[in-house]
């Protein structure tokens, strides 16, 4: 019983507990430096943009074809407690969205789909009161034929963006592309050899799936039909 009781009364600071599947964030680091390069172009950005966080797959996401003003602050290799950390430290409220992309170094790493979709959601609860809109990517998942580790439960963390997400009126979850994800994490046409990252393929296909939610009018009307 006072196992129990004990239990109780921890549980605030269990929730809050720093997540353990996270980069180097030093100063110095490949995170800390690039993070200074992203406070730099974010400091000339007009508060009509949408600020896109994410890791590598979002730093290497060109404007070619993207109907919507974003502003990139993608690092390579960071995890979802990067990119909260880096949120919280933004004045998100006074732009127009935020688009967050994350979750494939989580699952290199070896956290569990249903660890890192409560991950996310956290992030959901602090951002969507905050920001005008809040943008969600379904997670990319590593190639688990080239990656055996990543956990064979990847779909529980979506089904957690999703769910989350449905809570506030200005939260939308834009879907990967359709068929790209299956049993195997994504699949190899769409990736580079590494069997993470997105081809070219892969890129078209995902920005068709940005613009139906995100692109300015008629671009979004275009994608939806088209499609």
């Amino acid at each position: 019983m006072k196992t129990i009781f004990l239990m109780l009364a921890l549980s605030p600071f269990l929730a809050q507990a720093e997540s353990i599947y996270k980069t180097d964030e030093s100063p110095m680091s490949f995170y800390g430096i690039t993070n200074q390069i992203n406070k730099m172009r974010l400091s000339q950005a007009s508060h009509e943009s949408y600020l896109f966080f994410g890791d590598s797959i979002i730093q290497a996401l060109k404007q070619d074809k993207l109907h919507v003003e974003y502003v990139n602050l993608g690092i390579a290799g960071d995890t979802v407690h990067g990119v909260f950390k880096r949120i919280k430290e933004t004045p998100i409220e006074k732009y127009n969205g935020v688009l967050v992309s994350v979750g494939a170094n989580n699952f290199m790493q070896g956290e569990s789909g249903e660890a890192l979709g409560g991950e996310i959601a956290a992030v959901i609860e602090y951002a969507a009161p905050r920001a005008k809109q809040l943008f969600v990517m379904e997670t990319f998942v590593p190639n688990r034929v080239k990656y055996p580790f990543v956990a064979a439960d990847f779909p529980s963390a979506n089904a957690r963006i999703h769910t989350t997400c449905s809570q506030f009126k200005n939260c939308h979850v834009i879907p990967l592309p359709k068929n790209m994800i299956n049993k195997d994490g994504i699949k190899l046409k769409y990736t580079h050899s590494d069997g993470v990252h997105p081809n070219a393929l892969g890129f078209t296909l995902w920005k068709r799936e940005i613009n139906k939610k995100m692109a300015v009018f008629p671009y979004d009307l275009y994608y939806r039909v088209r499609y």
